[in-house]
């Protein structure tokens, strides 16, 4: 991307490559916005169309399109880029995986049971409440992919949720 700069020192994109594009946008842009997208993720329609518009803008940008005539959904198809919710969602089922064959040191029983002599209610504060919800969600997807999916090594289970169409 060194040959984009301009003569004023700032990033002059309008004749960069598509890949250049591309590359930027996945490397700069779509780290950002996914940032901790397997714990934190959009509950609210609302929310999820802001975070979404992000990447709706970016084809246009990489394909040099930015006309109001253009299909996002096209560019989005032609780039074979899929949408942030099914990448979060990947996200998710990649997260419990990892705790079910322990490949992180995290105790995940600490977030299922209350504490001795108290109602579950009680012991368990906002966060620990949203992340009992995020669990559950995340079971619920795991849940749903094919039952032999569920024995894959870990790379083996991305590369075979980018080619498993998710209900």
């Amino acid at each position: 991307m060194a040959y984009a700069l301009s003569c004023n020192g700032t990033w002059n994109t309008r004749f960069c490559p598509r890949k250049t594009k591309a590359n930027a946008y996945q490397s700069l842009v779509r780290p950002v916005v996914e940032y901790a997208s397997a714990v934190w993720y959009p509950r609210t329609k609302k929310n999820i169309t802001k975070v979404e518009s992000v990447q709706h803008q970016s084809p246009g940008w990489v394909m040099s399109e930015r006309h109001c005539t253009s299909s996002v959904t096209a560019m989005l198809e032609s780039l074979a880029w899929p949408s942030l919710e099914t990448r979060r969602t990947h996200a998710r089922i990649i997260m419990l995986h990892i705790f079910i064959y322990s490949l992180v040191d995290i105790d995940v029983i600490l977030y299922l049971k209350p504490a001795v002599g108290c109602s579950l209610h009680n012991t368990l504060s906002k966060n620990h409440s949203i992340q009992l919800q995020l669990l559950s969600s995340a079971v619920r997807l795991w849940y749903n992919i094919p039952a032999a999916m569920t024995y894959l090594p870990l790379n083996s289970l991305r590369s075979s949720l980018a080619t498993t169409q998710l209900n």
